[in-house]
């Protein structure tokens, strides 16, 4: 198998070619389509292919290799963008673009190799770093998002209801934020198209899925307007949907947003919780679904 991790859900300019020139990367069987959705998977890792416009355009798919060279011809082949080369202290890697504009690090872990001598500098990957203006270096992309994926979070559905219906989005970047008062945040990104009819109603809620609802998280983090059809759902205390079989319900006014990167930092005014004990929630850990493995 030339491939042996990917990460992440990419959003494509290009979702026909883009499936099919995976589907050649990674092999037919590893392919599972529904409408202008695609999930491949290879050894337990997945990787979601959409048109979503509620995704950033440039979410990059990381995907290690046991053969850069060998991917890189492959890459080429199929008619991908493919960049140079370059070399840090643990990996080489390089940078590829699909013919629907999603990028790609593709990178190879290098054999240990004796350690350095003291004072001996090594090399960085151009333009994997950045510095900020306190002179402080940023991570590498594939740093930061191996460390940010070792955090095992719940998923959520945020929801809402305008004067054309309901309306929703799935969200990982949720927090309990205050007991006194009651609020919580949510961080949508910037190129949403579901978050600006939530936010113009100034109210949503959180529903917190159960480990039997990974479908609802994968159709309300795709775009289009058929997210609810077929979705058991009831109007909460505010007219906001509350996804039935959730294990909590969280009802919000919208009390203040603030800027953060390529995201929102929203805070809302908790007015009504329900919840119920009896299902084990949906986890997500290390760029994939995953569930409690022991009772609680």
């Amino acid at each position: 198998m030339l491939v042996e991790r990917l990460s992440t859900v990419a959003r494509s300019d290009n979702w026909a070619d883009d499936v099919e020139s995976l589907s050649r990367l990674l092999g037919p069987a590893a392919i599972v389509q529904q409408g202008e959705w695609a999930q491949f998977e290879v050894g337990g890792a997945r990787l979601a292919v959409t048109v979503d416009a509620d995704l950033p355009a440039r979410t990059a798919v990381m995907v290690k290799v046991c053969d850069l060279s060998a991917a890189a011809r492959l890459l080429s082949e199929l008619g991908w963008e493919v960049g140079e080369r370059v070399q840090g202290d643990h990996e080489e890697q390089l940078r590829a673009s699909t013919p629907g504009h999603i990028p790609l690090i593709v990178y190879a872990p290098l054999d240990p190799a004796p350690s350095a001598p003291s004072g001996t500098q090594t090399a960085e990957m151009p333009g994997d770093r950045e510095t900020s203006p306190t002179g402080h270096v940023a991570p590498s992309l594939i740093s930061f998002r191996n460390a940010m994926s070792q955090f095992c979070t719940g998923v959520a559905v945020v929801t809402g209801h305008d004067h054309d219906g309901p309306v929703g989005f799935t969200c990982q970047s949720f927090s309990s934020l205050s007991l006194d008062p009651p609020l919580v945040l949510i961080c949508p990104g910037r190129s949403s198209t579901s978050w600006p009819r939530i936010r113009s109603t100034g109210r949503f809620c959180v529903n917190i899925l159960g480990h039997h609802q990974e479908a609802l998280s994968t159709r309300f983090s795709q775009t289009g307007e058929g997210k609810f059809t077929d979705v058991d759902w009831v109007a909460g205390p505010m007219g906001v949907p509350q996804i039935r079989g959730a294990i909590a319900h969280i009802d919000c006014l919208l009390e203040t947003i603030h800027e953060g990167g390529d995201h929102e930092i929203v805070i809302g005014r908790v007015v009504e919780v329900a919840h119920q004990d009896e299902t084990h929630p949906l986890l997500y850990f290390r760029s994939r679904y995953s569930l409690l493995h022991k009772p609680v």
